[in-house]
């Protein structure tokens, strides 16, 4: 195997082969090779190979330059490059979470001004943390947080909390109950249900599930946004319900967005196989479909989606992808648990991009404003958008 720093040194110069592409993409998000790259990026900066002017986002913005360059290399086919670029720019998104600098990766973004300094009239708003409330069938409610370390007994059933992770322990002796876990807005959860299966919750969000899988089924009851990775068992089948809409699946991935705040409840399947139901209406999802379902519609769509962007926030990403503001800011108040005021009537455009959810508000709003979405206001929790 290439030593790191030659395929680093070959990567600022751009004349990495395809697969040393590769190789290196997987080798720097290795810890230990992530202080190399940001100290051969600021060496760069300071020859202004790339980038004539200085600041603290040179640096990202000369790394996306180079990971751009790096995927017209990977890609030279322009048919080809616009299948695939996709995976490279998710690669670069990871190594920046883990490098550190939280960049915003901006595609065709217009040319603007120096941004304003965004408008505080009080302090900053921090991100969301890993928390949620647990109810026990008897009524009873146990506060989760990122950090405590317990275990929950019922009726045979031993639930052990880790930091940010709820687990359950079938003992075979456990007498069947329903639990609730909510996740609030500016909150997010892990729990592994009593198959095996792993759930992580979105903000505002819920899932109703049983203390142990006894039926023929394997059934749960979601709200708000949930990513799957179930359990594989041929014999019990698992299956989501939302709304009114059913989830079957086998052993899969796969991600449900179904906000009451949003126009349609969307299921997108991550791997393997599942079948949406919505009445009478039926169908059947490949990997990288999504199924949508509007909300006054008895018929369910289907269509091709970026996944990526879908479970971004399962990765700890803001990652849109030609996305509306409304959806855009929806997304945004719900993980720091802000109320948004847009006062910006018919703005159609479509926005893609990327950024750390672990960034304070203030900082998010600052990168959306150099990107020409409008100008914000921050009044405590409140976020006013400004024409």
């Amino acid at each position: 195997m290439q030593d790191f720093s030659l395929l680093l040194e070959k990567f600022l110069y751009e004349s990495l082969s395809s697969d040393e592409l590769r190789l290196f993409l997987s080798q720097a998000q290795k810890p230990e090779n992530q202080e190399a790259i940001a100290r051969a990026i600021q060496e760069k900066l300071s020859n202004r190979a790339f980038n004539g002017q200085s600041g603290d986002k040179d640096t990202d913005q000369l790394f996306l330059q180079m990971m751009q360059r790096a995927a017209d290399l990977e890609f030279p086919s322009p048919k080809v490059r616009h299948l695939n670029r996709q995976q490279v720019w998710w690669a670069a998104a990871a190594i920046f979470l883990l490098v550190g600098t939280g960049a915003w990766l901006w595609s065709h973004r217009p040319t603007q001004p120096a941004v304003k300094e965004i408008a505080r009239i009080s302090g900053d708003v921090f991100p969301g943390t890993n928390k949620a409330v647990l109810t026990l069938a008897d009524g009873t409610t146990v506060a989760l947080d990122s950090i405590a370390h317990q275990q929950i007994r019922q009726n045979g059933v031993a639930i052990n909390q880790q930091g940010g992770r709820l687990q359950y322990v079938a003992t075979g002796t456990e007498t069947v109950g329903y639990n609730t876990l909510s996740v609030p807005r500016g909150g997010l959860y892990e729990i592994i249900l009593p198959d095996g299966s792993h759930v992580w919750l979105n903000s505002a969000s819920s899932l109703r599930y049983p203390t142990a899988f006894t039926g023929t089924d394997r059934v749960v009851e979601l709200q708000g946004q949930g990513y799957f990775e179930i359990a594989s068992n041929s014999r019990q089948p698992f299956k989501v319900k939302v709304n009114q809409l059913e989830v079957q699946v086998l052993g899969t991935n796969f991600d449900i967005m179904a906000y009451t705040d949003e126009n349609s409840v969307n299921a997108t399947l991550v791997q393997g196989a599942v079948k949406i139901v919505k009445g009478s209406d039926s169908q059947l999802l490949q990997p990288g479909e999504q199924a949508v379902c509007d909300k006054d519609s008895a018929r369910i769509a289907v269509k091709n989606v970026d996944v990526n962007s879908v479970i971004a926030w399962k990765n700890g990403l803001f990652l849109f992808n030609h996305a509306k503001l409304d959806v855009l800011l929806r997304e945004i108040s719900r993980w720091y648990d802000i109320e948004v005021v847009n006062e910006v009537k018919g703005d159609n455009r479509r926005y893609s991009g990327g950024i750390g959810r672990n960034q304070p508000l203030a900082d998010v709003l600052e990168l959306l404003e150099a990107n020409g979405i409008n100008h914000f206001k921050i009044t405590g929790r409140k976020v006013t958008v400004l024409p």
